[in-house]
């Protein structure tokens, strides 16, 4: 019976020191924030003419401080998101049906603003874990867009 308690005492902390792991270390696996070199338009700016230079297309690019100073009265600063649509990937994706559950992740968006420090930063999804942990049909498309916002997003290295 001891042995019993102590392998279920074992477990039980295993699993929590485990749970409180994942829970402390998410974020930072399945996000990523890169500070720019550049002002924060000249980010913007770049990241969307590489993304067209590219051959792939922006949807949409959302201006947080514009909207939530006209909608709540906010000024939240410079914010800005622009989505990012690989179309080959996503007809890959898109074209087996069980695979759609993906579709709140399309198109990549990417995260542009600057913070109290007066630095702009980029941030992203981090879509080479996601393609690790969805796996399956949605794995290779998925590591494909990973590859390709890695390239977009190497000008912040420099």
């Amino acid at each position: 019976m001891n042995r019993l308690i102590f392998y279920l005492g074992s477990f039980v902390s295993g699993a929590l020191i485990a749970l409180v792991l994942v829970y402390g270390t998410a974020p930072q696996l399945m996000l990523k924030e890169t500070r720019s070199p550049l002002g924060f338009e000249q980010t913007v700016n770049t990241i969307i003419e590489k993304v067209r230079a590219e051959g792939q297309v922006v949807p949409k690019v959302y201006d947080f401080r514009k909207s939530l100073i006209k909608h709540v009265g906010t000024d939240v600063g410079e914010a800005t998101v622009i989505e990012i649509c690989y179309p080959e990937q996503a007809a890959k994706l898109l074209a087996v049906p069980d695979n759609k559950v993906v579709t709140p992740f399309m198109p990549c968006a990417v995260g542009v603003y600057t913070k109290d420090d007066g630095n702009t930063y980029v941030s992203s999804l981090n879509v080479g874990m996601m393609a690790k942990l969805l796996g399956g049909d949605i794995a290779g498309p998925m590591a494909e867009v990973a590859a390709k916002d890695d390239e977009l997003l190497s000008f912040l290295k420099d």
